[in-house]
């Protein structure tokens, strides 16, 4: 009985442990969900100046600055960045800065082998390659002014499209269209699921992950 017990003790803590390292549970002020499914968990991350990221972890990821800072590699944006899983924050860590920090984190879920080869490029979009990892591919796409991808269109990877601006872009996935974006705004597309898009306004900016 007692060794069961300990064992159950054992068990609960690790589970605790998980629990708490996961930024959605720990840090939910500054972590917000946006996307969850069997493929991806995407966050819209804010940080505001002063403010301390408690302890957590994550899978492999991506990273898609909104801001440039120290915090995010200093990058600005249009850039991706891939981060392997790991265990970060806690202690002093945080924005040190004056200026909010602001980025979109990409967590590729599970070990699933890469089964779509994902093109350079589209017709009617300046695509311009900032990372390519076994897992993912990420592009900056800039939409030309009348755009469009015809209803029933599919793609045999999945998408996390991130506006890098304010955009009139229309989006319809799954019955649900998108007209107006904010800068960090996120739609995704899962792979062979029909959708249709079309630029209604100027030349619209975003960041593509390809989740292959």
């Amino acid at each position: 009985m007692r060794v069961v017990s300990i064992a159950c003790a054992l068990i609960l803590t690790t589970t605790s442990t998980a629990i708490a390292q996961d930024p959605a549970t720990v840090d939910g002020g500054h972590y917000r969900v946006v996307v969850d499914n069997v493929r991806t968990r995407v966050f819209h991350v804010l940080i505001r100046p002063g403010e301390k990221v408690p302890r957590h972890s994550h899978p492999d990821a991506i990273m898609i600055p909104l801001t440039g800072s120290p915090m995010v590699g200093r990058s600005t944006p249009p850039a991706a960045l891939f981060l392997a899983a790991q265990t970060h924050g806690g202690g002093a860590s945080g924005n040190d800065g004056t200026t909010p920090v602001e980025f979109i984190y990409v967590e590729l879920k599970g070990n699933q082998a890469p089964s779509a080869a994902v093109p350079a490029s589209r017709p009617g979009v300046n695509s311009t390659q900032l990372l390519d990892t076994p897992k993912a591919h990420a592009i900056r796409a800039l939409a030309d002014t009348g755009f469009s991808e015809p209803a029933g269109t599919t793609r045999d990877y999945d998408q996390v499209i991130v506006a890098l601006d304010d955009a009139e872009f229309s989006l319809t996935v799954d019955g649900k269209t998108t007209n107006r974006w904010k800068r960090g705004d996120v739609v995704f597309i899962a792979r062979n699921v029909q959708y249709e898009s079309k630029n209604t306004g100027q030349a619209a900016d975003f960041v593509i992950v390809a989740i292959k």
